[in-house]
């Protein structure tokens, strides 16, 4: 038979006949017109999918779903393969789609109906989805699946992209859940064939799943961070929420510190971004972005990330720089508890280092109990503090309340409602 298989809607599609055949159709249902927009791909000779007796076609259906809502601009892009990659995508989804369900793609083997099939979605919530990958996931979901073809069987592997996994690239063999955690991303052949069907244990289909952060729990702790700011052209896009917020002033683009053009904002005096997402008030939380500090121009203090109260209390967090002298230059974090009227009892914890024109890790974490400095992925400092649930008050990039303006650069904001170990800080700082 001839070479040539694509992608496609499961709409009743007709199989491929030969001169003794019958006619065969792969069943399925279709998804609402002009949903889905799929390219071709040439995956070589194929054996025939309908064989004298008209067997089921050998075929593996995915049925994509997300609680993302569509946005122009959002595509979603999937591919599937060997080593399956966004840049040589099988198939698009342009939009714009009103449900949880996006529609059906059906993938056909070579010569081997036994071939095993690894599957890659990806959805660009603020950029385009072939800009995502592993090391630059801000902005992006990532779903995977791992199984195999079953000889004249048609599987249905349903998939879903959910929002909890924004910045969350997991591993080639793992796939984000509705929790934002990473799980095995192989399915159970044994249950794929019998009635329980292809979903994974930890990622059923369609079904609005538990969302994380749950909005009837919003302090349930998320794998995934709750709030990214890549900061690309200044921008105050959130990758997590999708939600754009203020910037103040006009801070300029700067080159990022993975040498990005325009992937940093540079600020100076009365610059700044904010967003409005109660998540990042949790009171667990850990909050770390890539600095470069403006050290000419570097004085007092310099509020790099906060989400504090203003005059008199001042109540919440503080992540900043420290310059009284050319000898006494530090990393510390501002920690207080919501208290009425001034005299707020503050937490401190520092790290003596000269600031310098260079890039650093900084990050902040509390537990409920412990606050701890972070530098360059390196425990620096700790304390015993308390902290109180801040829903109503922005997260500020840049400055804090009452000043305390930043100048330098700032790059690659993370913040999640969980007080992150050691070990995954010092992965972020090694990214």
């Amino acid at each position: 038979m001839s070479g040539r298989t694509t992608i496609a809607q499961a709409a009743s599609k007709p199989a491929a006949t030969g001169p003794n055949h019958g006619r065969c159709e792969t069943k399925g249902r279709a998804p609402a017109p002009r949903r889905l927009r799929y390219a071709p791909l040439l995956l070589g000779a194929i054996a025939g999918l309908c064989i004298a007796s008209c067997r089921e076609a050998t075929a593996v259906r995915v049925r994509l779903y997300s609680d993302v809502t569509w946005e122009q601009g959002r595509r979603v892009l999937i591919a599937g393969g060997d080593s399956p990659t966004v840049s040589e995508p099988s198939g698009e989804l342009e939009g714009p789609w009103s449900s949880n369900e996006l529609g059906d793609l059906v993938f056909v083997p070579n010569d081997d109906r036994s071939a095993p099939l690894r599957l890659l979605v990806v959805m660009g919530i603020t950029k385009d989805p072939k800009e995502c990958s592993t090391s630059a996931p801000d902005g992006c979901i990532f779903a995977r699946r791992k199984l195999s073809f079953v000889p004249f069987r048609t599987l249905t592997v349903p998939i879903t992209v959910h929002s909890a996994c924004v910045g969350v690239p997991c591993g080639a063999d793992s796939t984000c859940n509705a929790l934002g955690r990473c799980v095995p991303a192989e399915v159970d052949m044994r249950q794929c064939i019998s009635s329980t069907g292809c979903a994974l244990p930890d990622d059923e289909n369609g079904d609005q799943q538990e969302k994380c952060p749950d909005p009837a729990n919003p302090l349930q702790p998320c794998t995934g961070p709750v709030a990214t700011l890549a900061l690309d052209d200044c921008s105050a896009a959130d990758g997590v929420s999708g939600n754009t917020g203020s910037v103040k002033g006009t801070p300029t683009a700067t080159t990022g510190r993975d040498n990005a053009a325009n992937g940093a904002c540079f600020f100076t005096k009365s610059q700044y971004v904010s967003i409005d997402n109660p998540e990042t008030g949790s009171p667990h939380y850990t909050a770390s972005a890539w600095v470069k500090v403006d050290a000419a121009n570097h004085s007092g203090f310099a509020s790099v990330l906060s989400r504090r109260t203003s005059s008199p209390t001042y109540a919440g967090y503080n992540l900043f720089t420290r310059r009284l002298n050319d000898t006494t230059q530090r990393w510390a974090v501002y920690h207080a508890p919501t208290v009425t009227g001034a005299g707020n009892p503050w937490s401190v914890v520092s790290f003596d280092q000269a600031i310098d024109d260079a890039w650093h890790h900084v990050a902040m974490s509390y537990d409920g109990t412990i606050l701890i400095l972070y530098v360059d992925g390196v425990e620096r400092s700790r304390t015993t503090t308390t902290y109180n649930f801040l829903p109503d008050t922005p997260f500020v990039v840049g400055m804090a309340e009452g000043g305390y303006y930043f100048p330098g650069a700032v790059d690659d904001v993370r913040v999640f409602n969980r007080a992150l170990p050691a070990d995954e800080v010092a992965a972020l700082a090694a990214k």
